[in-house]
């Protein structure tokens, strides 16, 4: 069995060439190069160190090509990459230079600001692509507004809807993650430095810094273009873990979506289809059963479930031991990148789906009309309310649908002998309440993006 997220086969469905890209060790080597670069820059301008080392630190950093695959050695020993990345810099320095290398700062300073780093190029790739999506579903919505489609919960059908009402469902909590995105990335991309003790290892409370501490953080969060934190954070992990919440709901939203699509997918009810087996192969390379086979929504469930599995850990990883534990951090290291690949996947595959998602509008049409007027049910049982109490309206509007749906009559008609209230049944029959509603509730949605504020 291999991992499907990274297998060369099996990530055809899940992975996502872009962000398995910023979240390879490549890209992370780079960032931790980045923050010693300048660390060194910003001490060196704070005159905490000479500002010949910095420059000569700050260069060397740019420019040292560094393999990944030389830091396993000093994990195994160290139980993290950053002094080994350290020890192959500092060779390359000269003597003078090389003393002041990660100069009063801790590893977890270090690979906490270079995740920072990596986490915001990410962020860039899911707006881009929440945004994307969006629109997609801004214009199903608009563009189905009036499309009838029976409602469907728990197994049965109870009534009517339009589909572009049924986008708009999809669509508003994807725009609050958005919102809820623009609210995290301020808390989330702060600079936090702790210092450390003679050890090497995090002591948190930045007096290794010296006096400059909080000019430091300032001047190291201007260079890297973060925003300053005013507390070290390095045992207080809440906002990865609301990070990880994030991810995981969003996933889960679009999981949401998919398996909505992939049950209106089914030859039983046939009302959508994916513009090809998912999207993911050419149709005439699959077997005749798998051919309209809702494979992307497939995956984006099963995206979705894998996500919320791994967001337990990240909460685990809250319960650092005092004053921060590796067990916890480590946590972290085996389920937030899971986590930052399968959002980001969901995100790129439900673009896709919704861009060629085939929406049959006949068959939507043709599922509400052979269930005749008894999705009207509640709307005679409102009517009669106007004469009797409404408990009493549905039990009389109930017991007709069942004598109707046993005689295939109209609901209509069987209330007109049954019932002696003075109703015209015919009229009432062939009224829509269900279309107005659903209209006014997707136009409101639509008004509601061109009132809000650009970027909102």
């Amino acid at each position: 069995m291999t991992s499907a997220l990274s297998s060369s086969y099996l990530s055809a469905l899940f992975a996502d060439d872009k962000v398995t890209d910023l979240l390879s060790d490549r890209f992370m080597v780079r960032a931790m190069l980045i923050v010693e670069g300048c660390l060194a820059d910003a001490q060196g301008q704070l005159g905490l160190i000479p500002a010949e080392a910095a420059a000569r630190i700050s260069l060397t950093a740019r420019a040292l090509p560094i393999e990944p695959a030389v830091l396993a050695g000093g994990v195994f020993r160290d139980g993290h990459p950053v002094q080994a990345l350290v020890d192959i810099l500092r060779e390359g320095l000269p003597p003078e230079a090389a003393a002041w290398l990660h100069y009063g700062v801790s590893a977890q300073d270090v690979m906490d600001t270079a995740q920072l780093l990596q986490v915001r190029s990410l962020f860039q790739v899911y707006e881009q692509r929440l945004d994307s999506l969006i629109a997609r579903l801004t214009e199903l919505m608009r563009s189905h507004r009036d499309a009838p489609q029976v409602v469907r919960r728990d197994g049965r059908i109870i009534g009517v809807q339009t589909f572009g009402y049924k986008v708009t469902g999809w669509r508003a909590p994807l725009l609050r993650q958005k919102q809820r995105l623009a609210a995290l990335r301020p808390q989330l991309l702060a600079l936090s430095l702790g210092g450390l003790d003679g050890c090497q290892s995090s002591l948190g409370t930045q007096a290794s810094l010296g006096t400059q501490a909080s000019a430091l953080n300032a001047k190291l969060a201007e260079l890297l273009k973060l925003d300053p934190s005013d507390l070290p954070a390095l045992n207080q992990r809440d906002r990865w873990a609301e990070l990880a919440s994030w991810l995981s709901l969003t996933s889960g939203l679009i999981g949401k979506l998919a398996q909505d699509i992939a049950q209106l997918s089914i030859p039983e009810i046939g009302e959508l289809a994916e513009a090809t087996a998912g999207g993911l192969a050419s149709l005439g390379s699959l077997a005749p059963s798998q051919r309209g086979a809702p494979l992307v929504s497939q995956s984006l469930i099963a995206l979705a479930r894998h996500s919320a599995g791994q967001l337990g850990a990240c909460h685990e990883a809250l319960l650092s031991e005092q004053e921060g534990g590796g067990a916890t951090w480590r946590l972290e290291w085996l389920a937030l990148p899971v986590l930052l690949q399968c959002c980001g996947a969901s995100l790129g595959l439900a673009d896709r789906l919704i861009a060629t998602l085939l929406v049959k509008t006949d068959v939507m049409a043709q599922n509400v009309s052979k269930h005749g007027d008894l999705l009207l049910a509640d709307h005679y049982a409102l009517a009669m309310s106007a004469h009797l109490p409404l408990p009493q309206a549905q039990v009389v509007v109930q017991q007709a649908a069942e004598q109707a749906a046993q005689e295939e009559r109209p609901l209509h008609a069987v209330l007109a002998n049954s019932s002696l209230l003075p109703l015209d049944w015919v009229a009432l029959s062939q009224e829509r309440p269900w279309l107005a509603s659903c209209q006014a509730l997707v136009d409101n949605a639509l008004d509601a993006d061109i009132a809000a504020p650009t970027g909102a």
